[in-house]
């Protein structure tokens, strides 16, 4: 049986199959959309090596706790103590106090084991860009491996000690990966939430596939569906599948995540030393790429983050090259300095490393709970002033918690309301998405005048029939009852505000009705348009758009953070006015002609003498890069006020007619 655990090349050449993809994808290359399932194939790595040990000293009667995190120590500790400290040190010269301070978290977070739980409660892995700019938002995988190591022996002893039928123990660790497998499916994310993603429940059944392997493995080494030729190239070809055909809108974990997660299985399945597949995997080079791989994959992300803050994203091709030529540096030297000499017993006995781990990590936390107090602004931005501009910007919509985020959270589609402070006839209903929300302000003065109900579901364009094209909010289903609710109400006029370009300009949307093929999109929309505005008519409902407003290319406030924290002089982004025509041309096309008078687009706020801004009298005027700020939606609703003035009087003449 000793022969089960010694060393396999190709087991290192497949963790430089999984490692390659994951920091390629990271550092913004396309041709990888899936690189991130590189992470998958460690977990299921990770699952057999360990369970392998562990069932070994199981049934020899040898296993102890203390001897199995020992080795755990050895392995993770002195790396990521070393990342945490390098994050501390160069961001506390370089990072805003905001942002500062969620680096301390994550390390408090990761040096406890639970980092997916704090970036689940923060946001999308590929979306937030909060996130983005944690240099340890790579961690969550560790926690996530490291909350494995704690339960699953305490699962393997149970599981030997209840029964010693094998076939039970195969079947109930079966039964643990499908409950995990639903999990994953059940709760596969969403834009209401990432816990398939992050937590270790929906996880398990990567590992928990690796784990099965060394349980088969162990219990039938020598079996001949081993030698099965072929095994290690449709795992190969299993693998490279989903690191070139999936991407940001793959719903993952979910079923999807099997893909890698069968390919890393055949291959570590397979004891067949010959084959093309098996040729890759013990090439010299790609075997060295695996035994760095853990220090590269804890160097990789710090890194690229230090260079899209410095550099920002936009900079010449050569400086993620240089990134990743300094990744793989510091992955060889701290490889050979710290990963290879710390678990050498004969130069750190247990005791010995157990007490410099201790120490290190007693002054890590000390130093981190320090900064969390006093923080950083003594370094950055002494006054306060960047931060002031910035968080002025940022500030969220007052009516976000209270409506759009609670729909978000329950998904419960909500209804709030912006009562008049005196008894009027003009009724108003806003329906939007997160630009509906972030215009609310703008209505801050109308409720002298008018009852004012709104519902915005963020991501959901206000449209009949059409769904997101990533299928993870269920549009239909919420514009389907806010409709419905239209139809039966007394409104006098509806507003529909979406991020029409951004939908169109990326192809985010599509039509759900059937129609026919040589329809184009365009007409498809026009038509769901005109159905929908008909029945609006039949019911004396008036009806208006809003216009998104320009698109920049970045965050503006994030931006501004970074260039002013680091020193440099800030200009301000723009676009013209033609870019801008363009942005909204998509959107123009979808507009019935009869319509298009309906369109509220404040041209002269957004892009004044033909060039669009994105700051004013030393104001910031965007959230990010294109959704406005409180005080710039209350510009926009003086205008819109005298708009909507002109509407509901044309309405009212019509009546009276």
């Amino acid at each position: 049986m000793s022969n089960l655990i010694k060393y396999r090349n190709d087991l290192d050449g497949l963790r430089a199959i999984a490692i390659l993809p994951v920091i390629l994808f990271h550092q913004g290359y396309n041709f990888v959309s899936g690189g991130y399932v590189g992470v998958d194939i460690f977990f299921v790595l990770s699952g057999y090596l360990i369970s392998l040990i562990i069932i070994k000293e199981i049934k020899e009667n040898s296993f102890k706790f203390s001897n199995f995190f020992l080795r755990r120590i050895r392995r993770l500790l002195p790396m990521a103590l070393t990342i945490y400290t390098f994050c501390l040190f160069v961001f506390l010269f370089i990072y805003p106090n905001i942002y500062f301070q969620k680096i301390l978290n994550a390390i408090l977070a990761s040096s406890f084991f639970s980092s997916n739980i704090l970036f689940w409660q923060q946001g999308g892995y590929f979306t937030s860009h909060v996130l983005e700019l944690n240099p340890l938002l790579h961690t969550w995988s560790l926690s996530v491996e490291e909350q494995f190591y704690f339960l699953f022996p305490i699962f393997l002893l149970l599981l030997f000690k209840i029964t010693s039928s094998i076939k039970l123990q195969l079947l109930l660790i079966i039964a643990l990966i499908l409950c995990s497998i639903s999990l994953a499916i059940i709760y596969a994310p969403s834009d209401v939430s990432y816990a398939a993603f992050y937590l270790l429940p929906p996880r398990l059944y990567e590992l928990g596939v690796g784990s099965l392997l060394a349980f088969i493995i162990y219990q039938f080494p020598d079996h001949s569906l081993r030698k099965l030729k072929y095994l290690k190239e449709l795992g190969l070809v299993l693998i490279l599948y989903s690191v070139f055909m999936f991407d940001e809108n793959t719903s993952f974990p979910s079923y999807n995540a099997l893909v890698p997660v069968l390919g890393a299985g055949l291959i570590i399945f397979s004891n067949r030393n010959i084959g093309f597949a098996n040729w890759i995997l013990n090439q010299k080079q790609i075997v060295f790429i695996g035994l760095i791989s853990y220090s590269l994959y804890l160097w990789h992300w710090p890194l690229i983050v230090i260079q899209n803050w410095i550099f920002s994203t936009e900079t010449a091709f050569f400086v993620p090259i240089l990134t990743l030529l300094i990744s793989f540096i510091f992955s060889i030297l701290t490889y050979r300095y710290i990963e290879t000499p710390t678990r050498n017993k004969n130069l750190f006995s247990n005791k010995k490393l157990l007490q410099i781990i201790f120490s290190l990590f007693s002054l890590l936390l000390i130093t981190t709970l320090l900064l969390k107090y006093v923080g950083n602004n003594y370094i950055v931005d002494r006054d306060g002033s960047i931060n002031h501009q910035f968080i002025a910007a940022i500030e969220p919509e007052p009516n976000r918690a209270s409506c759009t985020n609670k729909m978000k959270q329950q998904g419960e589609l909500e209804y709030c309301e912006m009562s008049s402070k005196s008894p009027t006839n003009k009724k108003i209903f806003v329906w939007g998405d997160s630009h509906g929300s972030a215009l609310m302000p703008a209505f801050d003065n109308f409720n002298n005048s008018y009852d004012i109900k709104y519902s915005n579901n963020t991501g959901c364009p206000p449209i009949q029939n059409v769904e997101r094209n990533n299928g993870r909010t269920n549009c239909k289903g919420y514009n389907d009852k806010i409709i419905q609710h239209l139809l039966d109400s007394d409104y006098n006029l509806v507003i529909i505000v979406g991020a029409f370009n951004n939908y169109l300009n990326w192809g985010l949307i599509n039509t759900l009705e059937d129609t026919k093929s040589d329809d184009s999109l365009t007409e498809r929309l026009k038509r769901n348009i005109n159905n929908l505005h008909s029945r609006f008519e039949e019911k004396s409902i008036k009806f208006l758009f809003i216009s998104q407003p320009p698109r920049f290319t970045k965050s503006v406030p994030l931006e501004y953070l970074r260039v002013k924290t680091l020193g440099l002089d800030y200009e301000q982004q723009t676009i013209s006015l033609a870019e801008y025509n363009h942005q909204t041309s998509d959107f123009f096309s979808i507009i019935p002609t009869k319509w298009q008078k309906l369109v509220f687009r404040p041209i002269q706020l957004y892009c004044p003498k033909n060039t669009c801004i994105s700051q004013k009298d030393n104001h910031l005027l965007y959230k990010d890069s294109h959704h406005i700020t409180n005080d710039f939606a209350k510009e926009v609703g003086v205008e819109l006020e005298i708009f909507l003035s002109n509407i509901l009087d044309s309405q009212r003449d019509e009546h009276e007619n």
